[in-house]
């Protein structure tokens, strides 16, 4: 959906992050409501670790 001008929609979770905090919000917070969802933060989270330990054991085998 898009709001005024087409531009995107705002996130709720984004909105309730302004509400409760007057100063920058926790970063872990922040992550979770720009990714819509605890569940999809930690899902991208995970499938990073794996891609990042594929690269080192590949790098390891190539022995660079």
């Amino acid at each position: 959906m898009t709001g005024l001008a087409g531009t995107p929609r705002r996130s709720s979770l984004l909105q309730d992050l302004e509400r409760r905090h007057d100063d920058a919000p926790p970063r872990g917070v922040l992550r979770t409501a720009v990714l819509e969802g605890a569940e999809r933060h930690s899902a991208l989270a995970h499938a990073a670790a794996l891609r990042l330990h594929g690269r080192l054991a590949a790098e390891a085998r190539q022995g660079s």
